[in-house]
């Protein structure tokens, strides 16, 4: 950060998954507030990998290898950017793999807030996976499955445009149970496609003077903070106030 401004660059941080569909629509919930007040959020990264996928710079012996570094620098984003800076944490790191696999690629994290608790999970051995965003307030719960596919859809070769792209989820990929005026509703929703473009639109405006940061680089030093906070939990076993 001195750097670039030292010598009057701009500096901004890759967090693509603001722009994924599933979490836009966890977002809108939030925004609108349609839970009431939050008391509980899962956040969680679960897939089924059960041995040595071969990427030494995720699961091997290289330095920033695991899923405290590969995964939770957006579950973490995510959570500040929905909930704010917490006061405490407690996190759980393990390896859960044996074989070729070096670094931890398990890993809870537990949030504290005043009234609330946010946990965030990644797990490597998972072949059915459960909801990715679990919200439960005073007034009503939401449930969202990651159906983002725009990661799938680059790794096939499909060429991203500024329209949308990515097809969304085929069917509801969420469920909406809570209290709207005084009228319980209880309704499957659909998230809309994501776009990662959005995220070089605004780089774009940005650059040229028409718009703000759409990452700024605090935002990538808080991340930090929250993961060193994390392996330091682990180590004394305890909550680590921030």
């Amino acid at each position: 950060m001195n750097l670039a401004q030292n010598q009057k660059l701009k500096i901004t941080i890759y967090q693509n998954r603001r722009y994924d569909g599933d979490y836009r629509a966890v977002k809108k919930v939030v925004d609108d507030k349609l839970l009431g007040d939050l008391r509980y959020v899962e956040i969680k990264y679960e897939r089924y990998r059960p041995v040595y996928g071969g990427k030494p710079h995720k699961e091997g012996g290289l330095p920033g290898a695991g899923n405290m570094f590969d995964l939770s620098p957006h579950l973490v984003d995510q959570a500040l950017q929905l909930f704010g800076w917490p006061r405490a944490l407690f996190a759980d790191i393990w390896k859960m793999r044996g074989g070729e696999v070096v670094p931890p690629d398990y890993f809870e994290m537990l949030f504290f807030y005043d009234n609330l608790r946010v946990s965030l999970t990644a797990s490597s051995v998972c072949r059915e996976p459960t909801w990715g965003y679990t919200l439960h307030g005073m007034k009503g719960s939401f449930l969202q499955h990651r159906s983002d596919t725009q990661e799938q859809q680059l790794l096939a070769g499909v060429v991203p445009t500024q329209e949308s792209w990515c097809p969304g989820p085929g069917k509801p990929d969420g469920i909406l149970h809570t209290e709207i005026n005084g009228e319980v509703i209880r309704k499957e929703t659909k998230s809309d496609p994501g776009n990662y473009m959005g995220l070089f639109d605004d780089l774009h405006k940005f650059l040229t003077g028409k718009g703000p940061n759409p990452i700024p680089p605090e935002d990538g030093l808080k991340t930090v903070k929250i993961i060193e906070a994390g392996f330091r939990s682990r180590q004394e076993g305890q909550i680590v106030h921030l």
